[in-house]
């Protein structure tokens, strides 16, 4: 063999062998391409996964704190109109003369179960109610003095000790039998 022949060879064997290093690297490289392109997918899902719960949360946070805005809307719009019934009622009962009566009779009633026996009773009300309460005193054979307050509305109650004063008012009344009942009434109401 000349040294043409074997300096063809050698070019021959070396871009034979070239060719096989660059393909063999080639599928290393589209090899190692796929799987890049692989973990990238998986990571992307992943991200999208997450967020997509994250989303999920946010909107079920939302859904939950808007119940809960509207139940708190709801409460607060249920409790203005007791109040505004409550206001109505008593109106009502002011504009009763008999229907007042009883209903200060049942005050009294109450006062009297946490009194000591024989002790004298003093009330300052409004004048537009004195002689209402004098009624009920009698009714329920009280012993009272009452004092009338011209610039009271009509309503007012109050119940003179030594050093205090308690608030007998014909809407305190109602607004603490409207506490005791809350439930039952706006369940009568509302449901």
């Amino acid at each position: 063999m000349a040294l043409a022949d074997i300096k063809e060879k050698i070019i021959k064997d070396a871009e034979a062998e070239a060719k096989a290093s660059l393909a063999k690297n080639k599928q290393e490289l589209a090899r190692r391409s796929h799987v890049i392109e692989v973990e990238i997918a998986q990571e992307i899902e992943k991200i999208k996964q997450g967020l997509q719960e994250r989303v999920r949360r946010t909107v079920e946070q939302g859904r939950v704190l808007a119940k809960m805005e509207a139940g708190k809307q709801m409460l607060q719009a249920k409790r203005e109109y007791l109040s505004r019934l409550s206001a109505e009622i008593e109106a009502e009962i002011l504009d009763d003369e008999a229907l007042l009566q009883k209903f200060l009779v049942k005050i009294l009633a109450r006062i009297r179960s946490g009194l000591e026996q024989g002790k004298k009773l003093k009330i300052e009300v409004s004048a537009k109610n004195e002689k209402v309460l004098k009624k009920a005193l009698e009714e329920l054979k009280l012993d009272g003095d009452t004092a009338s307050k011209k610039e009271w509305p009509a309503g007012r109650m109050e119940l003179v000790f030594t050093k205090s004063l308690l608030d007998c008012s014909l809407g305190q009344y109602l607004k603490e039998e409207l506490k005791l009942r809350e439930k039952e009434i706006a369940g009568m109401l509302f449901s």
